[in-house]
């Protein structure tokens, strides 16, 4: 499905950041105080945001994304992802 194309960054040790991307989209997944922030982007814009305690849910909803899923089929499964118009 992703052409066997995707990338995934992470910062040093310490800092629990990553970056998971494919062709024109990427999802920033920050750690804070065990609730890890996400923030969706395609087409140079920021389309979504969202907020979990789950790594498994967070990491499901990144990949969901990159793989190409529409905004509304992710916001179904994974109602703490809030796209916007």
């Amino acid at each position: 499905m992703l052409n066997d194309v995707v990338n995934a960054d992470f910062t040093a040790a310490g800092t629990a950041e990553a970056v998971l991307s494919h062709a024109d989209r990427f999802v920033n997944v920050r750690d804070v105080d065990g609730s890890y922030l996400l923030s969706f982007h395609g087409n140079g814009r920021q389309r979504a945001l969202g907020q979990t305690r789950d790594i498994y849910l967070a990491a499901d909803a990144a990949c969901r994304w990159v793989a190409g899923s529409r905004p509304e089929a992710i916001a179904t499964v994974h109602p703490f992802v809030e796209f916007g118009e």
